[in-house]
């Protein structure tokens, strides 16, 4: 008989312990402290078209066009596109995402990138002669 009593209490001592760590990690998920799903973010790197200046031309802009930060999360994006010459590159960026310690938590979250573009155009070139004057169309500039 003593040996069922020992067995019922630690056998009920083994079910209120499990009950009771269940109970905490639904609160905690409850309470946003554990967040068991991938939240997708969707970022996008801004886009810019110039007329070329012989600078070197960057659009440091970006922004989240969907999904949400974890409470305390931030985003920190890093923009590398550039374009110098006449033409079209992709505006390269990325994204890290810290915690409120400044943690990487980046594999918290499924990360879409879209680059934007960064465009140079041709810039306007006018030939003036002392009597006459056209916009360049690549024909000669005639004058009586």
């Amino acid at each position: 008989m003593i040996k069922q009593s020992k067995l019922v209490y630690i056998i009920g001592s083994i079910v209120i312990g499990i009950v009771s760590i269940i109970g905490i990690i639904i609160g905690m998920i409850f309470g946003g402290v554990l967040d068991g799903s991938v939240k997708n973010l969707v970022f996008t790197s801004g886009s810019i078209e110039v007329t070329y200046t012989g600078e070197n031309v960057v659009c440091a802009e970006w922004k989240l066009e969907s999904g949400e930060l974890k409470k305390g999360h931030t985003a920190i994006a890093t923009v590398t596109g550039v374009q110098k010459g006449v033409g079209t590159s992709v505006n390269a960026f990325d994204v890290v995402i810290l915690d409120q310690n400044g943690a990487d938590v980046s594999g918290d979250y499924k990360i879409v990138l879209n680059p934007g573009s960064i465009v140079v155009t041709k810039r306007k070139l006018e030939l003036v002669a002392l009597d006459a004057e056209k916009v360049y169309d690549g024909t000669p500039l005639t004058s009586n």
